[in-house]
């Protein structure tokens, strides 16, 4: 859906997001992880031009932050920033093809991906809940949530 309404605006929040992902990376800014991550998630579901869409994600925006801080804790030993930053920068390159199936079928594998599976572990192989709870309390504090 976001691939055919694609500006060059909006295109061009995605690859300053990516781009972002890759200075932090190289810099091990470890601790902008969650957030870099969020900013090129919001950068592709604005893509689409759709309102609605936009203000929906918009409202699970914290609930995400929150899941995606935890999630890169969880898969911080397997996977680098230097990775994930090539991870995200190869959606993007999919997404400039203007290839709608293939940029589909490629977000399709992402979500099975091993750094998405944290909702799939238990409590003993994941973040306990109280860690989980410490890292939403310092996620709404560092946004004023």
């Amino acid at each position: 859906m976001a691939v055919p309404a694609a500006t060059p605006g909006r295109l061009a929040a995605l690859l300053e997001a990516v781009e972002l992902l890759e200075e932090h990376a190289s810099l091990s800014q470890e601790d902008t992880a969650a957030e870099d991550t969020h900013r090129f998630h919001r950068a592709l579901v604005a893509l689409s031009g759709h309102r609605r869409l936009e203000e929906s994600y918009r409202a699970i925006s914290l609930q995400l932050l929150v899941y995606m801080t935890m999630n890169r804790r969880a898969r911080a030993a397997t996977e680098t920033l230097t990775q994930r930053a090539a991870r995200h920068r190869g959606i993007l390159d999919l997404v400039l093809t203007g290839v709608v199936e293939e940029t589909l079928a490629a977000l399709r594998v992402a979500e099975l991906h091993p750094a998405h599976r944290l909702r799939q572990r238990t409590p003993k192989e994941g973040l306990r809940p109280a860690q989980a709870g410490r890292c939403f309390q310092r996620a709404a504090s560092r946004y004023a949530l």
